[in-house]
Formats: structure tokens, C-alpha cells, sequence
């Protein structure tokens, strides 16, 4: 079994059983220019071998990338979450033989007297479906080789001992280890070292002889450059350290771009043997945590060129018509996420940033409703949420998804409530949902239906 890094989670496995593209990348920038590989790489996209099977671990745009999955055939079998939109943009796309992957329930390829078996591990999370992959080669007369592919999904104590009971020796594993501190965006408290930990002890009762810290290879680029020291608190030189000191017995190495594991008789690495694809540079440096960074005011830059009226009016209406109507409307069938601000009696500021300047709207809740003031307000917001002018109009018009405007925006939300409980006064912190991002998926949904307004909102189409 040979493994090619395709640079970031884009892995390729060769076997005599037959041939595995995993969250295929070809190009770069990626998850809507966003980001980019790195290390940096070159790709011959006309050299990429063919495949038989098609891996896709979840949705997320720098796994599930749509101007790649676009040029693959169409008629290979694709391992795919079963999760509604993954499936529905799949078929959309145009691909027929797409097996939904349940825990642990394997597919198989087999010829030239060798078996890969391709075992789905699941994620703990209960709110977003993705998995990882067993893959584990039998050869007739060989001995037999196993490769644990982590991606981005913790795992529980029951799924490791399932993993163990399946292949009680794993060859390499590649771990997660950059724990990103992708809550930032939503001014979520840091989890860093919670997260860390899970990934270590991992790491340590997979117990595999190599383990490669994997699918964390891309920074942010052009004017999003400063979050790469926000972001990534672990360098995989930190994770390689640790590793060592943790697992004795195991050898832990960087894999990068156009390397190859090559898993025979022996365990042996050959750095820049693909022909496909090669490492311009190791430039993992420009990746260099240093959170006393100062965050730069959002700016914007407009690189769509859109009349600075059309922004101003956009806006203008998107929040004192289609926001109010909608809030209006929300209290009146008493839904939960605006009756939560109501009862709260909570502040909903936006401020809305143009290349010309900002505007900013409050929105005051009492129990009856709310009102609405422009400008400057006395009372402090619990919750406040900046976006771009343009960004605000690419992801209303769905040009843009969720992920790729994310860069563009701004958010902090706390709200505290005293409570009298059975043990006394006790203080809670009440979790506020973005009332804008809702009514915008909420107007997507009406005018283009469920499925495609969900579709374009989270950029799988």
C-alpha cells in the first residue's frame, strides 16, 4: 500500500486491491479563496492517477471542495456522510453510485488476491456528521497493513476500542493535532488545551508505530493573513515533541506534499516521489501562533466593485425591512431564538462596515417586542455582529458561503442572568443566536426552497 499527500486532508492510497482519493483538493486557493495549502504545493492535475473509490470525510469546503469534485468521474463509488445536504449536493453534482457511511460499516475492495477494507469511524460530535477511515490491507501471503485516517473527528473511548478490536496494530496513523481555535470567529471561549489533550491521548491508545500530525496544512491568505496567528495554537513540530515524549515506540515525522509512505514489508517514507504533485516550499512558518497579534479593523475592500449606493441601499433594506418584518413576525408565532432577546430584555447591535465607512443598528428588546434606533445608543448590546457591506451582499445573494465570508465579519455575544435555584442565586450565561444570519437563510429558504437555499448558504453547490 503506498499513501501520497496531497497537501492539507487530500490523501491518495494505491493497493493492489485498488485505488482511494480522500477529500480531494486540486487547486489553490480553496474554501472560496480563503486559504491555501501549506506547505505550498505544485499540482499536475493531468498526472493524477485514476481511482475506484472516492472518500469524503464531511462538508466542511477545504474537505468537500466543489471545483474538484466537479472535474472527477462521475460514475466511481463515493464513500459519503449520511448527512442530507452532503448527499443532495453529491447528486447534484452528478455522481450515481454514492454509499452513505454508517459507524463501522465497511466496504470492501478486492482483486489481485488483496482485500482493502474500508471501516468509517465516527466523530463525537452530536451535531455535525463526519468520519474518519480504517483502512486495512490484506494481502494473501503478506502480512497485514492498516492505516487509521483521524481527519477532523474526535474520538470516543468506544470508538477507539472498536478500532482496536478491528486491527489490534495500526501502522500510521494520521492525527489530528493542530486543535484550532476556529471559536474565535464566534469570540467563543479558547478550549485549546481540552482539545490538545484529546488529541494526544488519541494519538496514545491508537498506539500506531507512525503518527503523523494530518489535515491541518493551510493557512489564510492575502488580507486574511493575520488570523494564521490567532488560529493555530499547535505547530506540528510542538505535536511531533510530545509525541515522542509520549509514545515511546512511535515515530512521528511531518508528511508533506508529493511524500510517500510506502507500507510492504516495510514502513518506509520517500520524500518527493509523487509525480503528481511536489512541495514548492516548506513555508509551515508563515503558520506562527502568536495571539499578542493585534486584530485589524474590518475594512471593506469591495473587490466586487459594487456601487457604494447599491451597498448602502442593500443594506439599508436588508436590516429595516427584511430583519424587522421578520423579527415582527418571529415574535408573533413566538419563536425561540427572538423570544430569547424579549425575555432577556437584550441588545442586538449591528454594525455594518463600508468602504466609505460604518453604520450601525440597535435593536432594544422588551418583553412586548423591540424597537429600533440607528446610530449610537446608550445601553450596551449583548450581542454584536460587524460584517462587510459587500460580504453582507454576497451571502444574501448566496455568492458566498457562510465559511467564506466568515473571515469578514465580527462577533461577541454574553449575556447574563441571575437565576434563584434549589442551591441559590446562581448566575447563567443565556446563549443569543445571530438574528441577522438567521433571517438571511431564513429569506433563502423562501425564495429558493429548502434544499437549494441551504445548498448555496453553506457553499456546496
Amino acid at each position: 500500500m503506498r499513501i501520497t499527500s496531497g497537501g492539507h486532508a487530500f490523501w491518495y492510497i494505491e493497493s493492489d486491491a485498488g485505488r482511494i482519493l480522500l477529500d480531494p483538493v486540486f487547486t489553490d486557493p480553496f474554501e472560496q479563496g480563503t486559504v491555501t495549502a501549506c506547505p505550498s504545493r505544485s499540482m499536475d492535475i493531468d498526472k493524477i492517477p485514476e481511482h475506484d473509490l472516492l472518500y469524503l470525510s464531511h462538508r466542511h469546503l477545504d474537505h468537500f471542495h466543489i471545483p474538484t469534485l466537479k472535474k472527477l468521474s462521475k460514475d466511481k463509488p463515493v464513500m459519503a456522510p449520511d448527512d442530507k445536504l452532503t448527499l443532495l449536493s453529491l447528486k447534484e453534482l452528478g455522481f450515481q453510485d454514492i454509499r452513505p457511511m454508517r459507524p463501522f460499516e465497511e466496504q470492501i475492495l478486492h482483486q489481485n488476491d488483496t482485500s482493502l477494507r474500508l471501516i468509517p469511524t465516527p466523530s463525537v460530535s452530536e451535531t455535525f456528521v463526519e468520519y474518519g477511515l480504517l483502512v486495512i490491507e490484506e494481502k494473501e501471503g503478506k502480512k497485514t497493513r492498516t492505516l487509521l485516517n483521524q481527519v477532523d473527528t474526535p474520538l470516543s473511548e468506544s470508538t477507539i476500542r472498536e478500532i482496536k478490536a478491528r486491527s489490534p496494530e495500526i501502522d500510521v496513523h494520521l492525527a489530528m493535532f493542530a486543535s484550532q481555535d476556529f471559536g474565535w470567529f464566534h469570540a467563543q471561549a479558547s478550549q485549546i488545551a481540552e482539545t490538545y489533550t484529546q488529541n494526544l491521548h488519541a494519538a496514545m491508545q491508537i498506539g500506531a508505530k507512525l503518527v503523523v500530525p494530518a489535515s491541518a496544512g493551510f493557512r489564510f491568505v492575502d488580507r486574511y493573513d493575520y488570523l494564521n496567528a490567532i488560529l493555530f495554537p499547535i505547530p506540528r513540530e510542538r505535536f511531533m515533541t510530545d509525541i515522542q515524549s509520549l509514545c515511546p515506540d512511535a515515530t512521528s515525522v511531518p508528511i508533506n506534499p508529493g511524500d510517500v509512505i510506502e507500507l510492504e514489508d516495510t514502513l518506509e517514507i520517500k520524500r518527493q516521489s509523487a509525480a503528481f504533485i511536489k512541495m514548492l516550499a516548506e513555508d509551515s512558518h508563515r503558520i506562527n501562533h502568536d495571539p499578542t497579534v493585534s486584530v485589524p479593523e474590518l475594512v471593506d475592500h469591495n473587490l466586487s466593485g459594487y456601487p457604494l449606493a447599491h451597498l448602502s441601499g442593500f443594506a439599508s433594506a436588508v436590516i429595516e425591512q427584511g430583519l424587522v418584518a421578520y423579527l415582527q413576525t418571529s415574535i408573533h408565532n413566538g419563536e425561540k431564538d427572538v423570544l430569547d432577546y424579549c425575555n432577556h430584555h437584550a441588545v442586538f447591535r449591528i454594525h455594518v462596515i463600508f468602504p466609505d465607512g460604518t453604520k450601525v443598528w440597535n435593536f432594544i428588546f422588551q418583553p412586548d417586542g423591540f424597537q429600533l434606533a440607528k446610530g449610537d445608543y446608550p445601553k450596551p448590546p449583548d450581542f454584536i455582529y460587524k460584517i462587510t457591506s459587500s460580504a453582507l451582499l454576497d451571502l444574501c445573494e448566496g455568492k458566498k458561503s457562510v465559511w467564506a465570508v466568515r473571515p469578514e465579519t465580527r462577533r461577541w455575544s454574553r449575556l447574563l442572568s441571575p437565576q434563584n435555584t434549589v442551591l441559590g442565586l446562581r448566575t447563567l450565561e443565556i446563549e443569543l443566536q445571530n438574528l441577522l444570519t438567521h433571517f438571511i437563510l431564513g429569506m433563502q429558504i423562501r425564495m429558493h426552497g429548502e434544499s437549494k437555499a441551504m445548498l448555496k448558504y453553506y457553499g456546496l453547490c
